[in-house]
């Protein structure tokens, strides 16, 4: 891409920075965040800081935290960051991650930070998935797909969380993949079938200048 067109659309997948993949735009009230999203993200990069809240649209991260509690068991497919973010707040946290040094990293920041309420687990491509098999349907209260896999582990997501309250959070819903698709419809049919609420957002991850998507559901 040519650095005007980069500028403007970010990549080639979206008609501009401030459109998802899928093509929606983000409303008024992210567009006026704009500049201040450019500047903390030059600010970001040239310190090299990593932001402390989950790197997903800042306005989804906005509803999670009205409805987290802190008894809540909670799943992550795909670790980083936000599992140390999700320690500081709930009962419990299982993590499945598959790439070893990024495994390892984060390991050790869960050490430093002295969480015991975390449930770390190392599984490689072919077993990913699997590494929930143990775990009792219906049991959880948050779910967080947001890994590799997504098809297979949205699959186990919408077997193991809490009817009546428990939520399943599908990030970069706005990608255009065969298998990111058919993750997304398993969500929304789930949903559709168990009254579940279909939550979209669209909105800046932080350090990031262009929007993302993601989808919760409420079961």
């Amino acid at each position: 891409m040519q650095f005007l067109e980069k500028l403007i659309r970010a990549d080639t997948g979206r008609k501009s920075r401030f459109h998802t993949l899928r093509g929606d735009a983000a409303n008024w009230k992210v567009l006026l965040r704009t500049p201040v999203v450019f500047g903390i993200g030059l600010l970001r990069r040239w310190s090299g800081t990593r932001s402390g809240s989950l790197w997903i649209p800042r306005n989804a991260q906005k509803e999670i935290e009205k409805h987290i509690q802190p008894n809540w068991r909670v799943l992550e497919f795909g670790a980083g960051l936000s599992t140390v973010w999700w320690a500081k707040r709930v009962e419990s946290i299982t993590s499945i991650e598959h790439d070893r040094g990024w495994y390892t990293e984060i390991q050790q920041k869960l050490e430093a930070g002295g969480w015991k309420n975390v449930d770390f687990r190392f599984r490689d491509l072919e077993l990913y998935e699997t590494a929930v098999k143990d775990i009792e349907s219906g049991s959880m209260d948050f779910l967080v797909v947001d890994g590799i896999k997504r098809l297979e582990c949205m699959h186990e997501a919408v077997r193991l969380v809490k009817r009546g309250g428990g939520f399943v959070y599908l990030d970069n819903s706005d990608v255009q993949s065969v298998e990111r698709l058919m993750a997304y419809e398993v969500l929304v049919s789930a949903a559709h079938e168990q009254g579940g609420y279909v939550m979209k957002f669209v909105d800046y991850p932080p350090g990031m200048f262009q929007v993302t998507e993601g989808t919760l559901v409420k079961f």
